[in-house]
This record gives structure tokens, sequence and C-alpha cells, in this order.
């Protein structure tokens, strides 16, 4: 019915690959490996007689020159057992999740009487290229993904603060007694 073209949710757009959608995709951008870089691995095409429509990463600081083809990319993220932890979660860039459990790629709106959804997602201008940010898809709110962390971590502090404290001590009957000997009157 409709006769478009169908969107397969578990087939990736951008790199092509069956084990994911294009909205959680793990290789758009990445961090760059070099240790020394902050850079963003960007997901090209070649356009090489030896090597037409291959797909790599590469960094975008022009200094850095990282490179990697995504094939070995993606056989080197296959080696990797366990959870994201190792590499990161590729949505907010966070440790000990995956992105499909990303507390930061589908949030509710902070606006009030909102009731919309934040997505995160990636700046694609000149000035901000390859920054997270957040945008409720109902009022057009925005956040940038690092302030609304911070924010985060800030209540998450408070709360911390505010908890109640119990404390247990211990004590021997006569030095109790010895303690408040003078500052009680028995009747």
């Amino acid at each position: 019915m409709g006769g478009g073209l169908q969107h397969n949710p578990k087939k990736c757009d951008m790199c092509y690959l069956k084990d994911h959608s294009t909205d959680s995709c793990p290789w758009i951008y990445t961090s760059c490996k070099n240790p020394d870089c902050d850079g963003i691995m960007k997901l090209l095409t070649s356009n090489t007689p030896a090597n037409p429509n291959r797909m790599y990463l590469k960094c975008h600081v022009i200094e850095c020159n990282s490179f990697q083809w995504l094939s070995d990319a993606v056989d080197k993220d296959k080696e990797v057992v366990g959870s994201s932890s190792n590499t990161g979660c590729y949505g907010c860039g966070g440790f000990g999740h995956w992105v499909k459990d990303c507390q930061w790629k589908a949030r509710s709106c902070d606006v009030q009487g909102c009731g919309g959804v934040m997505k995160l997602l990636i700046s694609k201008e000149k000035m901000s290229y390859g920054e997270k940010f957040l945008k409720c898809l109902t009022c057009n709110n925005f956040q940038w993904l690092k302030d609304a962390q911070i924010e985060a971590q800030k209540k998450t502090d408070v709360r911390n603060i505010n908890i109640s404290l119990q404390m247990t001590m211990e004590m021997g009957l006569d030095a109790f007694c010895n303690e408040f000997k003078g500052k009680t009157t028995m009747k």
C-alpha cells in the first residue's frame, strides 16, 4: 500500500549494516581513537578507483590524519566482548551502557506543559559541527548535551547532599553512665 520506498528499521541507511537502524548508527560520528586527539571520526565513502564506494572513518582534525576502513572497525568492534564500557556509548559518549539504553537518546522535555520528547542529535552547522545536542520535537526546546549533562550532575550532587544520616555509636555502659553523670537527674 502506498507504493513508496520501504524503510527497514533494522538496516542502517548510513553504513548499510543490518544490525541497527539509521538513528542509532554507531559509525556516523565516533571519537577519534588517537589518544592525543579529541576529534570526531566521520563516516565517509571512498571514490578512488582502487576502493570505489568503500566506507571508511576519518578524523575531522586535519593534523590528526587518523583513518580506518569501516570493515576493519566493525571487525575490531566484534572482538570486544562485554558492553560498550570499553568503547563508550555511541549516543552520548558515556561509559557503561549501549546507545539503546542511553538516558539522553530520548527524554521528556523539561518545558512546563510541553510533554514532548527531547531527541539526541548531532550538529551539522559549521561552527559546532559534530557537537551533540538535545532538541524537543514538539516545542523546539534546545540544549547542548554537555550542558544537560552538567545540569543533571548538579542535581545528582544536590540529592546526594540531602541524604539523611543514620549513625550507630558503640559505647560501654560504664562510659555511658560516666558521660551522663551529673547531666541528668532521676526522680
